[in-house]
């Protein structure tokens, strides 16, 4: 895989705009799933300017090469969603939650129904979509007329929820919820 010098990989990439395909989880959304989840103590897909915990893996220190341990917050490259979902099955027994943001709900996948379905301990969808933002702006793009329009996202995403397992019990289908994000409150 090629990377893009000027997009750091370790930043969601959600779609091939004029921005790339390099954004960042909104930190409305982080603080809603910390009210539940407690604050996360790693990120493991950061830069220095958009990291969602004090301890947090760049690029360059590569989150797939490092031991991940206490609350993790992973928002894997769209192009890395795999790479990233495997580490998880490795990593999930040395930490407490990993929480998996992935925007693009794509449950029809083979890579979906693996990585998520059969073996996530919750689904969390998330109602509206979400807005990723590149340095905490929303990214705009030109439309036909040749008028500057805010971006928005085409797919729905959802949040993957890993705990440790046992490793000899058999679990069932994961726990799903609906999480509207407009309308829950921070308590």
């Amino acid at each position: 895989m090629q990377i893009d010098p000027i997009i750091p990989p370790h930043i969601t990439r959600v779609n091939k705009g004029s921005q790339g395909d390099c954004y960042e989880t909104p930190w409305a959304l982080i603080k809603l799933l910390e009210t539940v989840f407690g604050k996360f103590t790693l990120d493991v897909c950061a830069s220095a300017g958009n990291a969602k915990a004090k301890r947090f893996f760049t690029e360059e220190e590569d989150g797939l090469k490092q031991t991940w341990s206490g609350r993790v917050w992973c928002n894997p490259p769209f192009s890395m969603k795999e790479e990233f979902l495997r580490k998880v099955m490795r990593e999930r027994n040395r930490c407490e939650v990993i929480a998996v943001l992935l925007p693009n709900n794509a449950r029809e996948t083979e890579w979906w129904r693996y990585n998520v379905w059969y073996l996530a301990d919750e689904i969390i969808t998330l109602t509206p979509r979400i807005q990723f933002t590149i340095n905490g702006k929303r990214p705009v793009r030109i439309n036909a007329a040749g008028k500057e329009v805010v971006s928005g996202v085409a797919y729905g995403s959802c949040i993957a929820i890993y705990r440790p397992r046992f490793s000899r019990v058999t679990y069932g289908p994961p726990r799903e919820y609906i999480l509207d994000t407009e309308k829950e409150t921070i308590s």
